[in-house]
């Protein structure tokens, strides 16, 4: 298995910079933060029961323990977001 080298906090606030806006590479996002807007997003998606992390965490798990087109779906979509950050 290949070892990642993460360079500063995984999970970053977007900012300001004179090309737009970018993720910053040294501002780490609040747990508060992220829960908060995790629940925006259930609201927003329209889903019946609140969205919190402990779903995405629980959805990664499943999907590793799972073979099925959904997991892969789900596991293309956490890399595909790892990778390319919220630019």
């Amino acid at each position: 298995m290949e070892t990642v080298n993460v360079r500063g906090p995984l999970l970053r606030w977007a900012v300001h910079a004179e090309h737009g806006i970018v993720t910053s590479p040294t501002k780490a996002l609040q747990y508060r933060t992220i829960a908060r807007q995790t629940l925006r997003l259930g609201q927003s998606g329209g889903f019946r029961d609140p969205f919190h992390l402990y779903s995405l965490r629980r959805g990664a798990g499943n999907a590793i323990n799972s073979q099925s087109c959904h997991t892969t779906l789900f596991l293309y979509l956490l890399m595909a977001i790892g990778c390319r950050g919220y630019h």
